[in-house]
């Protein structure tokens, strides 16, 4: 008798068990656990993201961002502007031609264009005193751009360059 009671005992943790796993597995009115989810698009029957061995993906969130452009323009006899953050690359170019004539250049002429960088404009001598002339690079970050402006300047055969404006047009979240 008392081996059947063991036997009884041990038949019952085995239900309870089974029973147990198939009532707290999956309940799929609620959307949760390992079973599904609901959507607006109805259930199914895996998790959101994926499952790899024990290791759950969080599914990988994409925001695409719009450009930003921005442009230097400069004239020979004088005058410079720079715009930044434009929408559009007419925009940005249009800006920094209105700049360079606002700052009393006559003959203004586009000299970089960026998208979702960073333009530099560096000075320097010339090794006969005149100037001073400037050179325009680009680079992102904008320690890049600037570094670029330099080693340009330094390239023309330039000497005592400097950074005279640095402008950066990066998308950003709203």
């Amino acid at each position: 008798m008392k081996h059947l009671d063991k036997m009884t005992k041990f038949c019952f943790a085995g239900y309870l068990l089974t029973l147990s796993t198939f009532t707290l597995a999956c309940n799929p009115g609620q959307g949760s656990g390992q079973c599904g989810y609901y959507d607006n698009s109805g259930y199914h029957n895996a998790p959101i993201g994926s499952y790899s061995g024990n290791n759950y993906k969080q599914p990988t969130r994409v925001i695409k961002l719009p450009s930003r452009y921005g442009a230097v323009a400069w004239s020979e006899g004088g005058g410079s502007g720079m715009s930044h953050n434009r929408l559009s690359e007419k925009e940005a170019a249009e800006a920094a031609m209105q700049y360079c004539k606002n700052a009393g250049g006559l003959k203004c002429v586009i000299a970089a264009e960026v998208r979702n960088s960073c333009i530099a404009i560096s000075t320097g001598q010339a090794k006969n005193g005149s100037g001073p002339y400037g050179n325009v690079a680009t680079g992102q970050p904008e320690d890049t751009a600037i570094q670029n402006a330099i080693n340009k300047c330094k390239a023309s055969g330039f000497s005592d360059c400097k950074i005279l404006d640095v402008s950066c047009s990066i998308p950003t979240l709203p």
